[in-house]
């Protein structure tokens, strides 16, 4: 990714007024961090009521997670994602600035992870065996991971894809339907923007990891573990519906494209962002179908009948559009 990550991470839905800021932990369960080291601790210490721990909440620079310098600010991650700091940790300049009776908002800090929860870990070691054996993404995610503990993690699709689809949407709509949710990116980025989102997702690997991210960033949007083409939810309607790289793989046999059809006549939608394959993918070659992408767009806006087409621009070599009524 381009440029520095920034995220913000919200107050937790356990924390009932910005006046309190202590979870339950009676000690520092990692000791002095160790420049270069990431300790692991079980426990309740992310959640224990007598916690001398820091809740932190704000937006955040580019973690460096493995080799502290000065003035970075550093941290231990709990279990499901939250962000503390211990008084022991603190350098002068930040013990007044941190105290245990408010939840400190810390804008464009450089983090260092010095110490995860152990359940943390392990959940983090499950995102980086997904990533390393996804097919087609040589060691990358498919989408920016915006937790700070993850940001370190290369994606090969960046935000601006993001960019390009918000600044377009109907700013009157609300409902987002996200076909092929993937681990939820853009349903944990358009909820902050104020939508509600339903992400669909029919591998149950990769639906496993969406739960868990929704968890991470406290969100609210529905997750189904649902084939598109079977939901009965999909005439909706919906404000908005995605379908980024999704609808291509049922080109690939004759089967496929006629159920496409079939769920196409049956989306009910305002405005469809469609971004669309490269024909010349290697996963394309032998398709039943493998059409260009002006083409396939054409086919897509007449079965939905969103007759408007607008063409968005190339993200990494496939062509983005947006569809929508007249």
């Amino acid at each position: 990714m381009k440029g520095p990550n920034l995220v913000t991470l919200p107050v937790p839905d356990y924390i009932n007024s910005a006046s309190v800021s202590l979870l339950p932990m009676s000690r520092n369960p990692f000791g002095s961090p160790v420049s270069g080291q990431v300790a692991c601790a079980r426990g309740d210490w992310d959640s224990n009521l007598d916690s001398e721990g820091i809740l932190l909440v704000g937006t955040y620079d580019v973690v460096c997670s493995s080799d502290r310098r000065e003035g970075d600010l550093p941290v231990a991650v709990g279990r499901d994602g939250q962000l503390f700091t211990f008084p022991g940790w603190l350098g002068p300049s930040d013990r007044s600035a941190f105290s245990r009776d408010r939840i400190p908002e810390i804008r464009h800090r450089t983090l260092s992870i010095v110490g995860r929860h152990q359940r943390w870990a392990s959940w983090r070691d499950r995102i980086l065996d997904y990533i390393a054996t996804e097919p087609g993404c040589d060691g990358e995610a498919y989408a920016p991971l915006s937790h700070p503990d993850l940001a370190s993690i290369p994606s090969w699709n960046s935000q601006e894809r993001l960019e390009a689809i918000v600044s377009n949407m109907d700013p009157a709509g609300v409902s987002v339907l996200d076909i092929g949710a993937h681990l939820g990116y853009f349903s944990v980025q358009l909820e902050s923007l104020g939508r509600s989102c339903v992400a669909l997702e029919q591998d149950e690997r990769t639906y496993s990891l969406l739960l868990q991210q929704r968890t991470i960033h406290r969100c609210r949007f529905t997750c189904l573990l649902q084939d598109a083409c079977s939901w009965q939810g999909l005439s909706g309607p919906f404000d908005t519906v995605l379908a980024l790289a999704v609808f291509h793989h049922m080109l690939k046999t004759k089967y496929g494209q006629t159920e496409l059809e079939r769920l196409l006549a049956r989306l009910s939608t305002s405005e469809l962002f469609l971004w669309v394959h490269d024909p010349l993918e290697q996963q394309m070659q032998g398709a039943y179908w493998n059409p260009e992408p002006e083409e396939f767009c054409a086919f897509v806006s007449e079965a939905t009948g969103l007759l408007c087409l607008t063409s968005l621009g190339f993200f990494n070599r496939r062509q983005l559009f947006r569809l929508a009524r007249p």
